[in-house]
């Protein structure tokens, strides 16, 4: 016996692929994901319509210098949570698009599943990219759906633009596979009084290289007082 199964088909994506093919049968395990586009500073899972979409933000994402892995899910019962989550332990961020209503819809189940097995890897929120919670609009349709833009907007609120806006915690494992990370400092000097708004470093106690924590002493610094 077989269990029944239920394959549902985006007409628009009837006529988006063009390439060739190979002679023979084709096979694929439909219950396993699948990496369409390898990357190492953010992950977007997606499926169905949402891919072409996906594919046309990494592209122009690549050009301002983010490399972004897509993972097409094809199947979601069963869906592959193990290749998510092993590509955001990679990245250390996710976005999860979805074509329906963000309300209920499987981008959350997406995003609680990695916050469940991977959160000690991401270094900013999970962001989240999908329809309105409005009643479909028929005339409208091109609005309504998520597009190229609103996917470029969701890399900023992961933190992925020209300065970082976001800080990972200081332990994660993705901050230690990424030490080589150059990143900039202001120190400011404290108010101890007395006017003194000047001093001088006399000694530094990390080096070049390092990973600090939160209030880890880096510096000793002489006053005139």
């Amino acid at each position: 016996r077989y269990a029944p199964a239920l394959s549902i088909e985006p007409q628009a994506l009837y006529r988006q692929g063009k390439e060739l093919v190979e002679e023979g049968y084709l096979t694929a395990d439909m219950d396993k994901a699948r990496i369409a586009r390898e990357g190492k500073d953010l992950t977007i899972v997606t499926w169905g319509a949402m891919v072409p979409i996906c594919h046309k933000a990494a592209d122009e994402a690549a050009e301002n210098g983010v490399d972004c892995e897509i993972v097409d899910l094809r199947s979601l019962l069963p869906w592959d949570a193990d290749t998510v989550v092993e590509s955001v332990k990679k990245t250390g961020r996710l976005i999860a698009v979805q074509e329906a209503p963000r309300t209920c819809g499987f981008a959350s189940e997406v995003s609680a599943t990695v916050a469940e097995k991977a959160v000690e890897y991401l270094e900013a929120p999970i962001g989240r990219v999908a329809g309105f919670d409005t009643p479909f609009p028929n005339t409208l349709e091109h609005v309504y759906k998520p597009d190229k833009t609103r996917v470029l907007n969701a890399l900023e609120y992961v933190g992925h633009r020209p300065q970082r806006r976001f800080r990972a915690h200081p332990h994660s494992p993705a901050i230690q596979d990424k030490r080589n990370r150059a990143m900039a400092y202001e120190f400011k000097l404290p108010d101890i009084g007395e006017g003194l708004t000047e001093g001088e470093v006399v000694k530094w106690l990390v080096n070049e290289g390092d990973v600090v924590v939160d209030d880890q002493p880096m510096v000793e610094v002489m006053t005139d007082k």
